[in-house]
């Protein structure tokens, strides 16, 4: 997320530091978009220290992330 400007070095580093990764973060946004990010961080005391443009940079990023993933053919012979 560093290398798509979503967030900086500092920001990624204390998200990292809460124990959350990126799973995380793309399980509560398919569960709820940005408010589900939002909760999470917030769970975490992210929230106000990050600011609302940062988490909502970061539910853009995931959103981007989950429509480029390749979905498993569940097709079975």
């Amino acid at each position: 997320m560093v290398e798509k400007k979503a967030m900086s070095v500092a920001t990624s580093r204390k998200i990292a530091g809460s124990g959350l990764g990126f799973r995380h973060i793309m399980l509560a946004h398919k569960r709820d978009e940005l408010s589900g990010v939002k909760t999470l961080l917030g769970e975490h005391g992210l929230v106000v220290v990050l600011g609302a443009r940062v988490v909502e940079r970061l539910a853009t990023v995931v959103e981007g992330a989950e429509n480029r993933r390749v979905r498993p053919n569940t097709c079975s012979s």
